[in-house]
């Protein structure tokens, strides 16, 4: 599960204790909304991945991954919980954020969740000695005033090991309706 949910959970929720801003190119954040979504593409160690992330404001985040034309993960995070769909190895991560910290060393939290998905200012996160990332937001988007970022670079380090991954958003939308389909097959293993 860890070989495909990884790399994403990182690009989404490396996040720590400790938040610094690169005061030079740092932009206000825009968060005065109900609702956003954007389609997003990217590579992760040469594979190519594709889906659809969708947000709404202080409640939720899901996002849908693809990779080779099917759907390979399902993400949704909620206030207080996380919830992951491995479907290459048909795995289910369900938990809160506590669990989830003891399940990948990560300490994570909605609300900074929301923050590195929505920021156009760089920001760096580190909780120890082993996990430590940089998001380099590149391009804005303007939509009736608010501002979104086109890209995502994470710069990551997760116990010794250096992670780059790129994210590219299109197609922002702002106010729409969400839907935030999550099933779980009764065949997949539950991991909690």
């Amino acid at each position: 599960m860890k070989k495909w949910f990884l790399p994403i959970i990182m690009t989404i929720l490396l996040v720590g204790c400790k938040v610094q801003k690169n005061a030079i190119k740092e932009q206000p954040t825009q968060t005065a909304f109900e609702s956003c979504t954007a389609k997003i593409s990217g590579t992760y160690k040469s594979i190519p991945f594709g889906g659809t992330l969708r947000m709404q404001k202080d409640s939720l985040i899901w996002m849908s991954v693809t990779g080779f034309g099917f759907e390979a993960m399902r993400l949704l995070l909620r206030q207080d919980s996380v919830f992951a769909i491995d479907k290459l190895q048909k795995r289910v991560l369900i938990g809160d954020y506590n669990s989830f910290e003891q399940q990948f060393g990560i300490p994570i939290t909605y609300s900074i969740a929301q923050k590195v998905l929505l920021d156009t200012a760089i920001n760096e996160f580190n909780a120890s000695n082993r996990v430590s990332a940089q998001f380099i937001p590149q391009g804005v988007t303007m939509i009736d005033g608010f501002a979104f970022p086109n890209q995502i670079t994470l710069n990551a380090k997760l116990n010794n090991t250096e992670e780059k991954l790129t994210i590219k958003f299109s197609s922002w939308r702002m106010n729409v309706p969400i839907d935030a389909p999550f099933s779980i097959p009764t065949n997949y293993k539950i991991i909690k």
